[in-house]
């Protein structure tokens, strides 16, 4: 009786190195896989708090840019610092304040009979106010409320609303109207929060035009709290040089 082998291979197992060895790679790789995503992670969440932030900016700047297009070079006032307009010494507010000839109604610009003389309806005023629910602590500097307000007065400002003659806000009514009043209406409106400064950068007379900065709140690779600044130049367009 013939009696068939079977040839039965001898199927060997992973030695013990190379257990380890694929043990290392792998955990290797993985890694490389965790340090990878958690980057990605603190890049979005970066560019996250750079995008609201970056919005707080675009929105301020975009209220102060179309506002200042239709304004005079001659009206314009900036209150940047202490101003000792008073014993004891009175402070102001940053603020930047200016003539209007926009109508409420129709967001048109409005002109007398002289086509190119401006029909000023009212002075804008833009001011930052200290936000009571980001205070100042050793962590992170002081964040500021920006707000826009509209001021008509035709009794003091006559030159301006009656023979339509650009002028200045004078600085005590600046001081008088930035009460940091936080009711929303037609005539006053919080425009952006979490901003560190604004700041009247320069000013060209030869071509009417002015240059802005502005700070806002950011944040950072590792959420720290960090500050953007956005440069921006307008033309204000009414200027018209009145003779000497």
């Amino acid at each position: 009786m013939n009696v068939t082998k079977l040839n039965i291979k001898k199927i060997s197992g992973l030695s013990l190195v190379e257990v380890l060895v694929t043990l290392t790679i792998l955990v290797f790789l993985l890694g490389i896989c965790s340090q990878v995503m958690i980057w990605a992670f603190n890049v979005s969440k970066e560019q996250k708090g750079k995008g609201t932030t970056g919005n707080e900016a675009i929105k301020s700047l975009s209220w102060l840019l179309n506002d200042l297009k239709q304004t005079s070079s001659e009206s314009l006032y900036v209150a940047e610092h202490f101003h000792n307009i008073s014993v004891p010494p009175a402070f102001i507010p940053v603020s930047m304040s200016f003539l209007s000839c926009e109508d409420k109604t129709t967001a048109e610009m409005e002109y007398t009979e002289k086509v190119t003389s401006p029909e000023w309806k009212y002075f804008i005023l833009y001011y930052l106010y200290a936000d009571q629910k980001n205070p100042l602590t050793a962590e992170s500097s002081q964040k500021y409320l920006l707000i826009r307000k509209n001021y008509f007065n035709d009794s003091n400002y006559s030159y301006a609303f009656k023979k339509f003659v650009p002028q200045p806000l004078e600085s005590y009514d600046v001081k008088a109207l930035c009460d940091g009043n936080m009711t929303i209406t037609s005539n006053n409106r919080i425009v952006a929060r979490n901003i560190y400064s604004l700041e009247l950068v320069s000013m060209d007379p030869a071509k009417n035009s002015c240059t802005l900065k502005i700070d806002v709140r950011a944040r950072g690779m590792r959420s720290e709290e960090i500050k953007a600044s956005y440069l921006t130049t307008v033309i204000m367009r009414n200027t018209i040089k009145q003779p000497e």
